[in-house]
């Protein structure tokens, strides 16, 4: 329980120095809302990671490949993530998820990610007593170093290198930006730790539009349901309900015209899945909300479904819901 303790204590403590930093770099309220949303969901990332392996560690590869995932396309070469299996420690897997974020919204802003040519390439490989993290863009515009190095600079160089006891250099050369990392080995995790569960499936991206659909939105934390219900309307989508409870939530399954549906896995203690199962009956397609490790409490019968991992950000739930709908024809009439 202390260790419990420390460890909510100490992220509550980062989301306030994040809050503090973000602020400070952020023009307005919606862009500082943007970037602090984007931040958390890049911690988000690593909890999920260390959560599914009892917080022994966080594979290297998987933790880019996932904050790496929403900048893919069909070419598989846009994106490249290679190096032999490494563990992080918990302490260091947090940060260079904060690190990587970065580097990827500067990519996606100016450089190898914001043009449909550009590359990112991220290697890592065994040196003696520390491994070596190479970030390298290409293709994207002629790089200039910035007048002035912001918090993103800040947490790759300074904040890597205070975390992790290495170093960290960014090297600003006109054909892409690169960066280099260097890890102590005592940052990894001396043994394999047991087997981590398997990642909920997430939708790769996709093109299209919700607009006009009927999604019914089932969330008993009011403040959630809220910011889902808002990221639909503002996509052009119609939001049935939302319901807080089981039977308000089955009532609605059941007789309400839907397209698909968003559903909180744990609805004040109850499960949801009695809504997802007259979901499935009407053939209407749904995906799963939680804050939990989905492959430990989705049933069998729901496996591969989307799951969504809390927290998550609005193009998240735009990304998912199209993913749904994909080649599928408006809601009928309701029931009778």
């Amino acid at each position: 329980m202390a260790e419990l303790d420390h460890r909510v204590k100490n992220t509550l403590a980062n989301i306030q120095a994040l809050v503090r930093h973000t602020k400070s770099g952020a023009g307005n309220l919606e862009g500082f809302v943007h970037d602090f949303d984007r931040r958390i969901r890049a911690m988000a990332v690593a909890h999920s990671l260390l959560t599914s392996t009892r917080w022994e560690g966080a594979d290297l590869r998987a933790l880019a490949e996932e904050e790496l995932r929403p900048y893919r396309n069909a070419s598989e070469q846009r994106v490249i993530v290679a190096g032999p299996e490494v563990r992080l420690k918990p302490k260091a897997a947090l940060a260079l998820s904060l690190a990587l974020h970065e580097l990827a919204t500067n990519a996606a802003k100016y450089g190898g990610l914001s043009v449909p040519e550009g590359q990112v390439a991220v290697t890592w490989s065994m040196d003696g007593e520390r491994i070596i993290l190479h970030w390298v863009e290409s293709g994207g515009p002629p790089v200039q170093p910035p007048r002035r190095r912001g918090f993103g600079s800040t947490v790759v160089e300074r904040g890597l290198s205070y975390e992790l006891g290495g170093q960290a250099k960014l090297n600003f050369d006109p054909a892409g930006l690169r960066c280099a990392v260097t890890i102590p080995l005592k940052q990894l995790v001396e043994s394999a730790p047991a087997s981590p569960t398997a990642a909920p499936r997430r939708p790769e991206p996709a093109p299209g539009t919700i607009a006009g659909r009927r999604i019914l939105v089932v969330e008993d934390a009011a403040l959630v349901a809220m910011q889902v219900s808002r990221a639909l309307e503002d996509g052009g989508a119609v939001v049935v309900g939302p319901a807080a409870a089981l039977a308000q939530a089955i009532r609605l399954a059941v007789s309400a015209r839907i397209d698909a549906a968003l559903l909180d896995v744990d609805l004040d203690g109850e499960s949801v899945f009695p809504v997802a199962d007259v979901l499935a009956e009407r053939g209407i397609p749904f995906l799963f909300t939680t804050g939990f490790d989905a492959a430990t409490i989705v049933p069998e019968r729901f496996r591969g479904t989307t799951v969504l991992g809390k927290p998550y950000g609005t193009d998240d739930i735009h990304l998912c819901i199209v993913a749904l709908l994909r080649d599928r024809p408006p809601a009928g009439e309701p029931m009778g």
